[in-house]
Protein backbone atom coordinates (compact mmCIF):
# COMPACT_ATOMS: atom_id res chain seq x y z
CA UNK A 1 0.00 0.00 0.00
CA UNK A 2 1.21 3.35 -1.03
CA UNK A 3 0.75 6.11 1.36
CA UNK A 4 0.96 9.95 0.06
CA UNK A 5 1.63 12.75 2.35
CA UNK A 6 2.09 16.50 2.07
CA UNK A 7 5.70 17.84 1.85
CA UNK A 8 5.57 19.65 5.22
CA UNK A 9 4.72 15.97 6.86
CA UNK A 10 7.12 13.93 4.74
CA UNK A 11 10.46 16.84 5.83
CA UNK A 12 8.84 16.09 9.49
CA UNK A 13 8.91 12.59 9.20
CA UNK A 14 12.09 12.51 7.98
CA UNK A 15 13.35 14.97 10.41
CA UNK A 16 12.68 12.36 13.13
CA UNK A 17 14.04 9.32 11.80
CA UNK A 18 17.05 11.12 11.23
CA UNK A 19 17.48 12.14 14.39
CA UNK A 20 17.83 8.60 15.32
CA UNK A 21 21.32 8.13 13.73
CA UNK A 22 22.41 11.89 13.27
CA UNK A 23 26.17 10.67 12.09
CA UNK A 24 24.85 8.00 9.17
CA UNK A 25 22.51 9.81 7.11
CA UNK A 26 22.83 7.27 4.74
CA UNK A 27 21.70 4.29 7.24
CA UNK A 28 18.14 5.88 6.34
CA UNK A 29 17.81 5.79 3.06
CA UNK A 30 16.45 9.15 2.01
CA UNK A 31 14.29 8.16 -1.07
CA UNK A 32 12.17 6.21 0.93
CA UNK A 33 11.39 8.66 3.34
CA UNK A 34 10.59 11.67 1.14
CA UNK A 35 9.93 12.35 -2.68
CA UNK A 36 13.15 14.25 -4.37
CA UNK A 37 10.76 17.52 -4.50
CA UNK A 38 11.46 18.23 -1.06
CA UNK A 39 15.40 17.47 -1.37
CA UNK A 40 16.08 21.41 -0.74
CA UNK A 41 14.26 21.11 2.25
CA UNK A 42 16.31 17.98 3.71
CA UNK A 43 19.53 19.05 2.96
CA UNK A 44 20.12 21.18 5.74
CA UNK A 45 19.01 18.55 7.73
CA UNK A 46 21.25 16.12 6.76
CA UNK A 47 24.73 18.60 7.18
CA UNK A 48 23.45 19.32 10.24
CA UNK A 49 26.25 16.72 11.61
CA UNK A 50 29.26 15.58 9.35
CA UNK A 51 31.39 13.00 10.57
CA UNK A 52 34.45 11.18 9.16
CA UNK A 53 37.08 9.02 9.46
CA UNK A 54 37.61 5.77 11.50
CA UNK A 55 33.60 4.83 12.08
CA UNK A 56 32.14 5.31 8.63
CA UNK A 57 30.72 3.04 6.16
CA UNK A 58 33.76 4.28 3.91
CA UNK A 59 37.57 4.65 4.50
CA UNK A 60 39.01 7.90 5.45
CA UNK A 61 40.44 8.77 1.89
CA UNK A 62 37.34 7.76 0.11
CA UNK A 63 35.33 9.98 2.53
CA UNK A 64 37.98 12.76 2.05
CA UNK A 65 37.93 12.36 -1.65
CA UNK A 66 33.38 12.69 -1.70
CA UNK A 67 33.41 15.27 0.48
CA UNK A 68 36.01 17.81 -1.35
CA UNK A 69 33.30 16.92 -4.29
CA UNK A 70 30.41 18.12 -2.47
CA UNK A 71 32.64 20.87 -1.28
CA UNK A 72 33.00 22.46 -4.84
CA UNK A 73 29.00 21.38 -5.68
CA UNK A 74 27.66 23.74 -3.47
CA UNK A 75 28.23 27.48 -2.61
CA UNK A 76 30.30 28.15 0.78
CA UNK A 77 27.36 30.11 1.67
CA UNK A 78 25.56 26.61 2.12
CA UNK A 79 27.48 25.48 4.67
CA UNK A 80 28.55 28.58 6.56
CA UNK A 81 25.01 28.15 7.19
CA UNK A 82 23.87 24.79 7.81
CA UNK A 83 26.83 22.84 9.41
CA UNK A 84 26.67 23.35 13.25
CA UNK A 85 28.42 19.97 14.07
CA UNK A 86 31.44 18.38 12.63
CA UNK A 87 33.22 15.25 14.01
CA UNK A 88 36.47 13.82 13.22
CA UNK A 89 37.98 10.26 14.12
CA UNK A 90 41.49 9.00 13.43
CA UNK A 91 42.99 8.79 10.15
CA UNK A 92 41.88 12.21 8.80
CA UNK A 93 44.45 14.30 6.68
CA UNK A 94 44.95 18.29 7.93
CA UNK A 95 44.76 19.46 4.72
CA UNK A 96 40.70 17.73 4.67
CA UNK A 97 39.91 18.83 8.26
CA UNK A 98 41.42 22.50 7.09
CA UNK A 99 39.44 22.59 3.47
CA UNK A 100 35.99 21.28 5.90
CA UNK A 101 36.62 24.23 8.38
CA UNK A 102 37.16 26.70 6.03
CA UNK A 103 33.49 25.85 4.74
CA UNK A 104 31.89 25.11 7.38
CA UNK A 105 32.72 28.48 8.98
CA UNK A 106 29.38 29.21 10.99
CA UNK A 107 30.36 25.56 13.10
CA UNK A 108 29.42 25.33 16.81
CA UNK A 109 30.61 22.22 18.28
CA UNK A 110 33.87 20.47 16.82
CA UNK A 111 35.27 16.96 18.30
CA UNK A 112 38.52 15.33 16.74
CA UNK A 113 39.56 11.95 18.28
CA UNK A 114 42.85 10.11 17.98
CA UNK A 115 44.36 13.45 16.16
CA UNK A 116 46.76 16.28 17.20
CA UNK A 117 45.45 19.59 15.54
CA UNK A 118 48.73 21.52 14.96
CA UNK A 119 50.37 23.60 12.80
CA UNK A 120 49.84 27.49 13.40
CA UNK A 121 47.36 27.82 10.52
CA UNK A 122 45.15 25.14 11.59
CA UNK A 123 44.75 26.31 15.02
CA UNK A 124 43.93 29.81 13.67
CA UNK A 125 40.98 28.70 12.07
CA UNK A 126 39.66 26.52 14.97
CA UNK A 127 40.07 29.84 16.66
CA UNK A 128 38.24 31.83 14.26
CA UNK A 129 35.66 29.65 14.61
CA UNK A 130 32.07 30.74 16.60
CA UNK A 131 32.46 27.64 18.39
CA UNK A 132 30.44 26.79 21.59
CA UNK A 133 31.68 23.14 22.44
CA UNK A 134 35.46 21.65 21.55
CA UNK A 135 36.48 18.00 22.71
CA UNK A 136 39.66 17.74 21.61
CA UNK A 137 43.26 16.11 22.73
CA UNK A 138 44.88 17.44 26.14
CA UNK A 139 47.60 18.32 23.58
CA UNK A 140 45.85 20.76 20.99
CA UNK A 141 44.59 22.24 24.08
CA UNK A 142 47.94 23.00 25.30
CA UNK A 143 49.17 24.35 22.13
CA UNK A 144 46.16 26.71 21.62
CA UNK A 145 47.76 28.24 24.91
CA UNK A 146 51.03 28.19 23.60
CA UNK A 147 49.60 29.80 20.63
CA UNK A 148 47.86 32.49 22.97
CA UNK A 149 44.75 32.15 21.37
CA UNK A 150 42.26 32.93 23.54
CA UNK A 151 38.37 31.20 22.79
CA UNK A 152 35.94 33.35 24.07
CA UNK A 153 32.95 32.00 22.42
CA UNK A 154 33.56 28.35 24.13
CA UNK A 155 31.34 27.62 26.78
CA UNK A 156 32.29 24.01 27.18
CA UNK A 157 35.09 21.68 26.94
CA UNK A 158 35.62 17.58 27.47
CA UNK A 159 38.75 16.75 29.30
CA UNK A 160 40.34 13.57 30.16
CA UNK A 161 42.14 12.71 33.39
CA UNK A 162 44.21 9.51 30.99
CA UNK A 163 45.67 12.45 28.69
CA UNK A 164 46.38 14.97 31.35
CA UNK A 165 48.64 12.31 33.28
CA UNK A 166 50.42 11.84 30.25
CA UNK A 167 51.19 15.04 28.98
CA UNK A 168 52.57 16.13 32.64
CA UNK A 169 54.67 12.91 32.74
CA UNK A 170 56.22 14.39 29.15
CA UNK A 171 56.45 17.61 30.26
CA UNK A 172 56.66 19.90 33.15
CA UNK A 173 53.11 21.93 33.04
CA UNK A 174 50.28 23.24 35.08
CA UNK A 175 47.19 22.82 34.29
CA UNK A 176 46.21 26.37 33.68
CA UNK A 177 48.31 26.20 31.14
CA UNK A 178 45.70 24.04 29.16
CA UNK A 179 42.78 26.41 30.44
CA UNK A 180 43.76 29.69 30.86
CA UNK A 181 42.80 30.18 26.75
CA UNK A 182 39.19 29.60 27.76
CA UNK A 183 37.85 32.57 29.78
CA UNK A 184 34.22 31.41 29.11
CA UNK A 185 33.99 28.08 30.55
CA UNK A 186 30.64 27.05 31.72
CA UNK A 187 30.53 23.61 31.76
CA UNK A 188 33.22 21.19 31.73
CA UNK A 189 33.53 17.00 31.65
CA UNK A 190 36.32 15.38 32.90
CA UNK A 191 36.46 11.36 31.58
CA UNK A 192 38.04 9.53 35.41
CA UNK A 193 39.83 5.94 35.57
CA UNK A 194 38.69 5.88 39.23
CA UNK A 195 41.92 4.10 40.14
CA UNK A 196 44.13 6.93 39.63
CA UNK A 197 45.14 9.49 42.51
CA UNK A 198 45.32 13.04 40.74
CA UNK A 199 41.41 13.16 40.59
CA UNK A 200 41.45 15.31 43.76
CA UNK A 201 44.19 17.36 42.27
CA UNK A 202 42.60 17.76 39.03
CA UNK A 203 39.43 18.88 40.22
CA UNK A 204 40.90 21.08 42.70
CA UNK A 205 42.73 22.88 39.85
CA UNK A 206 39.99 22.98 37.08
CA UNK A 207 37.45 24.95 39.77
CA UNK A 208 40.29 26.91 40.59
CA UNK A 209 40.90 28.08 36.90
CA UNK A 210 37.76 27.82 36.00
CA UNK A 211 35.36 29.16 39.56
CA UNK A 212 33.29 32.03 38.28
CA UNK A 213 31.91 30.94 35.41
CA UNK A 214 31.81 27.30 36.28
CA UNK A 215 27.92 25.56 36.22
CA UNK A 216 29.04 22.55 36.47
CA UNK A 217 31.25 19.73 36.27
CA UNK A 218 30.87 16.19 35.31
CA UNK A 219 33.29 13.43 35.60
CA UNK A 220 32.41 10.25 33.59
CA UNK A 221 33.83 7.37 35.38
CA UNK A 222 35.65 4.84 32.75
CA UNK A 223 35.43 1.38 35.34
CA UNK A 224 38.04 -0.14 37.19
CA UNK A 225 40.13 -3.48 35.01
CA UNK A 226 37.56 -5.98 34.88
CA UNK A 227 34.59 -4.17 35.88
CA UNK A 228 32.41 -2.75 32.92
CA UNK A 229 30.98 0.37 35.32
CA UNK A 230 31.15 1.29 38.48
CA UNK A 231 28.39 -0.12 41.32
CA UNK A 232 26.21 2.32 42.24
CA UNK A 233 27.23 2.52 46.27
CA UNK A 234 30.69 3.28 45.04
CA UNK A 235 29.15 6.61 42.84
CA UNK A 236 27.75 7.50 45.54
CA UNK A 237 31.15 7.28 47.91
CA UNK A 238 32.61 9.38 44.98
CA UNK A 239 30.17 11.74 45.25
CA UNK A 240 30.44 12.29 48.76
CA UNK A 241 34.08 12.84 48.55
CA UNK A 242 34.03 15.05 45.55
CA UNK A 243 30.65 16.99 45.74
CA UNK A 244 32.06 18.03 49.14
CA UNK A 245 35.26 20.40 47.43
CA UNK A 246 32.44 21.76 45.16
CA UNK A 247 28.71 21.88 44.89
CA UNK A 248 28.76 22.08 40.99
CA UNK A 249 30.42 18.59 41.03
CA UNK A 250 28.48 15.82 39.20
CA UNK A 251 29.61 11.78 39.13
CA UNK A 252 28.28 9.36 36.96
CA UNK A 253 29.31 6.48 34.81
CA UNK A 254 30.16 6.66 31.54
CA UNK A 255 27.31 5.55 28.98
CA UNK A 256 27.75 2.57 26.98
CA UNK A 257 27.70 4.20 23.82
CA UNK A 258 30.16 4.12 20.75
CA UNK A 259 32.21 7.34 20.68
CA UNK A 260 30.10 8.97 17.91
CA UNK A 261 26.78 8.27 19.33
CA UNK A 262 28.17 9.66 22.78
CA UNK A 263 29.43 12.78 21.20
CA UNK A 264 25.83 13.36 19.59
CA UNK A 265 23.81 12.74 23.00
CA UNK A 266 26.61 15.50 24.37
CA UNK A 267 25.57 18.04 21.39
CA UNK A 268 22.51 17.28 19.90
CA UNK A 269 20.55 19.66 22.03
CA UNK A 270 23.22 21.78 23.03
CA UNK A 271 22.83 25.41 21.37
CA UNK A 272 23.21 28.29 23.13
CA UNK A 273 23.62 27.42 27.38
CA UNK A 274 21.21 24.27 27.23
CA UNK A 275 23.47 21.81 28.58
CA UNK A 276 20.63 19.74 30.07
CA UNK A 277 22.52 15.88 29.34
CA UNK A 278 24.76 16.89 32.30
CA UNK A 279 22.12 15.94 34.40
CA UNK A 280 21.81 12.87 33.32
Amino acid sequence: MSFYFPPEVEIKIFQLVFETRPYVPTDIHLATVCKYAQARSIEPILYKTLQFGFMGRHSAPEQEEKFTFTLTSKPRSFFKQHVKNIFFILNVSDEFIMDVLSACSGVRHLGVWGLTLGGLDMLELIHSLPLRSLDVGIDTLALINQLLLEMTTITYITLSLEQIEQLFDEEDIALDTVLNSFPCLTHVVLTVDVCSNLVTWVLRGIIGIVTKSLQSLMILLEGTPGMRRTPAARIESYKAKWKGLDSRIEVMNKPQLGPVELWEERIMNSEGNDFSWLKI
